[in-house]
């Protein structure tokens, strides 16, 4: 009789313990893989949404490569890896006869590194130009502003003019810059 009345608490004591492994072994892990894999399947359809509007916005994934490639390619005309001094040079000539200046000399300075403000693996270089020019107001204005937006990446370091008779005498400092220590 003893054993009658402590077999139904037994049984659902065991049952009990049964249920709360099973929870614990099988039912717990295969929720949080699940969880897990349902997560891991909202992100690829939010990446291969965010793929469509790409192409959707882009067109053609290959001509938005072309693009792209084309734009590197300019940005590496705008700092080139070598100074090229004598284009830069050329050019100074280009734009002054263009808007009727007078050049009467260019001096070209040393090549100098420019301090790293970032972790880049390439190195920075400036180059000073120096111009002695004689024009006009409004020829200066358009000069400057040609050389400044042109082809290259220069600054504007020291600039002075001077008033002689109907003739405007100026002094133009620009820096031009380039990745690599190359001298021409």
């Amino acid at each position: 009789m003893n054993k009658e009345k402590f077999f139904p608490a037994a049984t659902i004591f065991f049952c009990a313990i049964f249920a709360i492994l099973f929870y614990l072994i099988v039912y717990a892990p295969l929720q949080d893989e699940l969880s897990a894999a349902q997560m891991k399947t909202r992100r690829l359809q939010t990446i291969s949404r965010d793929l469509e509007n790409f192409k959707k916005r882009n067109g053609d994934i290959e001509k938005f490569s072309a693009r792209i490639e084309s734009g590197l390619n300019d940005a590496q005309e705008y700092l080139p890896a070598e100074s090229m001094q004598e284009n830069f040079v050329a050019e100074i000539y280009r734009i002054a006869d263009k808007n009727k200046i007078l050049i009467n000399s260019v001096q070209i300075g040393e090549l100098q590194p420019v301090e790293k403000n970032s972790e880049s693996e390439e190195n920075l270089f400036k180059l000073s130009v120096k111009i002695n020019f004689e024009t006009d107001y409004i020829s200066t204005i358009q000069f400057l502003r040609e050389i400044i937006n042109g082809s290259r990446l220069a600054t504007l370091e020291n600039f002075s003019l001077e008033s002689a008779e109907n003739i405007l005498k100026g002094e133009l400092e620009l820096s031009i810059f380039n990745l690599a220590a190359k001298s021409e």
